[in-house]
Parts: structure tokens; C-alpha cells; sequence
């Protein structure tokens, strides 16, 4: 599954380990889908970086300019980097800085685009841009525990199946 995460989703996730960004970026880090970025957007987040309330919000979580140049080194090496030259978009969103977003989406194919933008992005109507609670509850609705976690009466149900009836057993 490729997910493309808006720039305002990263940042949180990296300021609030403990909400849905942050737990989203947790499952990206275990491998349970694929993060989709571009080069502009990681140039995006570099530059939001510097935005008073964005320094303020990650100073709060102790995150500092060298450890965000870290992460998006990070995401140039374990993330899918996709080329959006050229993407045309049929939708268009209001705000001229969220093209570069919805051209990841478009280059990517991706699955999802996850935002908290409800002014621009999730207004758009589209069925496969959500909040970051939507996608993480979509997300736990996918991912079934592995078998040794259920519980015992899975097992017995099981074996009971694999049971040959009573009127052919061996004596």
C-alpha cells in the first residue's frame, strides 16, 4: 500500500509521537506500507520548518533543525521518491502550495493522501484524501494479528475441523 502524507501530517508526526500522525509515521517506520514523498516535498519540509509556530511545536518535542535534516535524509533513502515533472492534475486545490501534494499523489498512484488541510485538501471531496484518524483506523482495520496472538479458541476450532468423524475412526 503507497500513502502519501501532507507536510502538515509529517511535521506532526514528528512533534506527537502519541496522535494519530505519530502513530502513522510508527507503522510507516515497521514497514506496513509505503510513504510516497517527492523532491518538493521534502524541500516543503524544510522550509515549513522555519515557520514560527512549526519551530515552536517541534522545539516542544525537542526536535532540532539538524535532527529534521536527518529525517529528511531519511526519507530520501526508505521512502518512495517519485518524479512529479509534468503531472497534470484535473483537480486542481486552492492553495497553489498544495499542487506539489496532489502531484505526488497522481505520479505515485498511491492509495492515499493524508492530510489535516480541511480547508483545501479534504475539501476537495475526493474519496482517497483523509485525516490522519480516518487513515489510521483504516489502517488497524487491515492489520489482523498473527496467528500465535489469537486466542486459544481459534486453535480448538481448528483442530476440531481437521478431526476425522467418530464413525470412520480407528480403534
Amino acid at each position: 500500500m503507497r500513502i502519501v502524507l501532507d507536510t502538515n501530517v509529517l511535521l506532526s508526526g514528528l512533534a506527537r509521537a502519541d496522535r494519530p500522525p505519530g502513530k502513522i509515521l510508527s507503522a510507516w517506520r515497521k514497514g506496513q506500507f509505503d510513504l510516497v514523498v517527492s523532491e518538493p516535498m521534502i524541500e516543503e519540509v524544510l522550509r515549513v520548518f522555519h515557520y514560527p509556530k512549526v519551530r515552536r511545536m517541534l522545539a516542544d518535542a525537542e526536535v532540532t533543525y539538524e535532527d529534521l535534516r536527518e529525517i529528511t535524509e531519511m526519507l530520501r533513502l526508505k521512502a518512495v521518491v517519485v518524479d512529479v515533472t509534468g503531472v497534470a492534475l484535473k483537480t486542481v486545490p486552492r492553495d497553489p502550495k498544495d499542487v506539489l501534494v496532489m502531484a505526488t499523489l497522481i505520479a505515485s498512484e498511491a492509495e492515499w493522501l493524508v492530510t489535516g488541510d480541511k480547508r483545501d485538501l479534504l475539501s476537495l471531496g475526493l474519496r482517497n484524501i483523509v485525516t490522519a484518524r480516518d487513515f489510521l483506523s483504516r489502517i488497524d482495520a487491515l492489520r489482523l494479528p498473527p496467528l500465535a496472538e489469537q486466542p486459544r479458541a481459534a486453535y480448538r476450532v481448528a483442530r476440531g475441523r481437521r478431526r476425522r468423524p467418530a464413525s470412520t475412526a480407528l480403534a
